[in-house]
């Protein structure tokens, strides 16, 4: 996983070290906890992630060359998850942030004890992030 981020590096292997579901459960929701959420008037349609069951909404900003996010989720488990891919780019170059392999949630396993749906939000959050790089990117041009 060359192209994953050092600090998404470490966040996975948290989750890459647990057996037990019920632990692992409880470091997604435990990490979801920690995500400061998005204010209400933020949780615009153009905001949400789509494809995703549970209401997801993410937004970024560009500042001094690096992206930023900040993100909320109706679904405790789904709450992790943008908590883990919102820690784990936070902050980094936007040539980064795009470089990520778009199944690198999966790869690490971190999606393994979840249901198909919630499976596929972690590949649609990590496509909206992009996305959102993407136009921040193209907004400096």
């Amino acid at each position: 996983m060359s192209n994953t981020p050092s600090q998404l590096e470490e966040i996975l292997e948290e989750f890459r070290d647990i057996d037990d579901p019920e632990e692992y459960f409880e470091l997604l929701i435990e990490r979801g906890n920690a995500l400061e959420e998005l204010p209400p008037e933020q949780r615009r349609p153009d905001n949400r992630v789509p494809g995703c069951v549970s209401g997801v909404h993410i937004t970024g900003r560009l500042e001094d060359g690096r992206v930023y996010f900040s993100a909320s989720a109706d679904s405790h488990l789904v709450r992790g998850l943008v908590a883990i891919v919102v820690e784990g780019l936070s902050g980094l170059r936007p040539e980064q942030i795009l470089a990520v392999d778009p199944k690198v949630l999966q790869q690490a396993g971190l999606t393994r004890s979840l249901t198909p749906s919630r499976a596929n939000a972690s590949h649609n959050i990590l496509q909206m992030i992009k996305e959102i790089t993407r136009k921040l990117t193209a907004s400096r041009d």
